[in-house]
Parts: structure tokens; C-alpha cells; sequence
């Protein structure tokens, strides 16, 4: 019987060390890759995006297609760039929620839910796409991202009546100037 307790207590003791340690390594990751980031060491990023197995899976998909997305713009590989904000548009757009993983992410952890974006992200997704296509040389492109821009702040301007800091956005408005021009 004492065994037996024993055997339990290291069980569960082990599974919690094993959870723990996940945890801490997929956030060591992430400070191992915003310090590069952050320092301007963009192919050592790069390489540490390339190795995460998880990222294009994982409940963060839409932040490791942003940072894939953004680091490919810095590398000036301006197709691969669009490739992953495309991906990352994608999943942003995506409306359908899995609400088995909502209520299990109040019940338990709110880290179980799906990563979904914060307004300024997703407004800086249009910004780089358009960026991206007026590099690439394609206009209408860009106007497109440009007009999808204006559409996403006029969404934000809705859903924060009194505390808008997006009301207006005289980037947006040059970079549709310049998408125009040809």
C-alpha cells in the first residue's frame, strides 16, 4: 500500500515536472527568438522560426505566421512574406470557433485557446501586405490590402466608439496614394 502511494505520488510528480518544463521551453523559445529579433539578428530568427516544429500548427499559428511573415519582409523575400501573411489573413478571417477549446480554456488555462491576433496586428498585417506587393511591383495588389486596411479601421472604429486611436490613419491613406500611382 505505501508502495503503491509512493509509486502515485512520483508518478504525478514527474507528469507535473514534464508539463512544466513544455511549457517553459516553448517561452524560452520565444524570448530565444524576439532577443534576435529584437537585437537585429534576423537569420538567426529566421532559423529559429524554420526549426519550430509546432509554430504552423500549434495554438499560435497566426502569431508564427506573423513573425515568419515579417522576417521573410526583412530578409526582403517579399513572395514568401505575402505566402505567410496570406496564411496568417487566413486564419485571422477564420470565424469559426472551436467551443469545446473556449470553455475548456475558462475551466483550466486561458493560454488553451487559440492565439487570434490583437487589432494593431492585424492592421499591420495589411500594411505589410500592401508593402510587399508595391515591392513586387504589382499595384493592384497593394491597392487591394490598402482598401482591406481602411475596411479593418473602420471595423475598429466601430467596435471603440469612445477610445479609438485608429480613427485616422494618414500611413494607410499615403500608402493608397502611392499604390495608385503607376
Amino acid at each position: 500500500m505505501i508502495k503503491t502511494r509512493l509509486f502515485i505520488r512520483t508518478l504525478l510528480t514527474c507528469c507535473f515536472l514534464f508539463i512544466l518544463t513544455a511549457c517553459a521551453t516553448y517561452y524560452q523559445k520565444q524570448a530565444e527568438f524576439n532577443t534576435n529579433f529584437e537585437s537585429g539578428n534576423i537569420e538567426k530568427a529566421k532559423t529559429l522560426l524554420e526549426k519550430d516544429k509546432k509554430g504552423p500548427e500549434g495554438k499560435a499559428k497566426l502569431l508564427y505566421n506573423l513573425n515568419r511573415g515579417t522576417v521573410e519582409w526583412m530578409t526582403g523575400d517579399y513572395e514568401q512574406s505575402n505566402k505567410y501573411f496570406n496564411t496568417a489573413d487566413l486564419l485571422a478571417e477564420d470565424y469559426q470557433k472551436n467551443m469545446a477549446n473556449k470553455a475548456l480554456s475558462l475551466v483550466t488555462n486561458p493560454m488553451a485557446e487559440e492565439y487570434r491576433g490583437e487589432d494593431f496586428e492585424l492592421v499591420l498585417l495589411y500594411y505589410y501586405k500592401a508593402i510587399n506587393y508595391l515591392n513586387l511591383g504589382q499595384h493592384d495588389e497593394a491597392l487591394v490590402e490598402c482598401r482591406r486596411l481602411n475596411l479593418r479601421l473602420q471595423q475598429i472604429n466601430d467596435k471603440y466608439k469612445k477610445k479609438n486611436r485608429y480613427s485616422v490613419d494618414a500611413f494607410g491613406l499615403n500608402l493608397m496614394g502611392i499604390g495608385r500611382r503607376r
